[in-house]
């Protein structure tokens, strides 16, 4: 009786240690698959909602997996090339609810508080039909004065972002005539900018010729810039050749060699 009670405790004690090792196990399992590594798509930079998002936009860095966001991005071209529905913070996760293919309208992926302006842009200042929409310019102007300083260009606006291209805003959308221009090689590049600027470009295009300047999308620096006629062309193109004054000199003569030494 003695011998079975004693097998019916051991019998007990090694079904427990075996239910308490399984438990353990899943458990450490699963906090090391939490634990594990994994690669997340994240933005680089801020992206304002309606943006058109571009592989520089973005970076790929590793999570541990229990910090992964659901339905977080994993690849680089599960987000490029798509819209931002909504906001997207610098270092935030990519997720597949914010990024979207197709706007119905323009008005749609216009920020708040700014302003979609069109400007008519020939084939040089389209940069050779290479633009497109998400890409950041400047736009910079020639102009003609009556008074005296005659024709100057200056930068207009500077990093603003260019959301439409000859009506195209999504990126996905083909042109009927299939040519990266309209007729008489003329385009017209829509600018999201501020609602002063839009005030500026209005002006500016109403008394000159606009050109649109591509810059890298991660340059956002304001520089410092100034006008540009045709005296201060001259003045920066036209280097002078710097004279050489001849000082005081000592003539020196050691049997059949000479030589000249200048005198401070």
């Amino acid at each position: 009786m003695k011998n079975k009670k004693l097998l019916l405790a051991i019998g007990m004690g090694i079904s427990a240690f075996v239910i308490f090792f399984i438990y353990f196990k899943v458990k450490e399992d699963t906090l090391l698959s939490k634990a594990a590594v994994n690669r997340v798509i994240v933005s680089a930079k801020y992206i304002a909602p309606g943006a058109f998002i571009t592989a520089d936009m973005l970076k790929e860095v590793e999570f541990p997996e229990m910090y992964v966001q659901p339905g977080a991005v994993r690849k680089k071209e599960n987000a490029a090339g798509y819209l931002a529905a909504a906001p997207i913070s610098e270092n935030e996760q990519i997720m597949a609810n914010k990024l979207t293919k197709v706007a119905d309208k323009l008005s749609e992926i216009v920020p708040i508080g700014l302003r979609a302006v069109s400007i008519a842009v020939d084939d040089a200042a389209g940069i050779d039909g290479m633009l497109k929409p998400g890409d950041y310019v400047d736009v910079v102007g020639a102009f003609e004065d009556a008074g005296s300083r005659g024709i100057f260009s200056a930068t207009v606006i500077q990093y603003c972002q260019l959301i439409a291209f000859n009506g195209d805003f999504s990126g996905n959308r083909k042109k009927e005539s299939g040519l990266p221009f309209g007729p008489l090689g003329c385009s017209n590049a829509t600018l999201l900018v501020e609602p002063s600027d839009a005030e500026v470009l209005a002006f500016a295009e109403n008394k000159g010729k606009l050109r649109l300047s591509l810059r890298n999308p991660g340059d956002a620096k304001y520089s410092q810039l100034k006008t540009t006629n045709f005296s201060n062309l001259l003045k920066n193109t036209v280097k002078e050749n710097p004279k050489t004054q001849e000082g005081p000199s000592l003539e020196i003569i050691r049997g059949i060699d000479g030589e000249r030494v200048r005198l401070k």
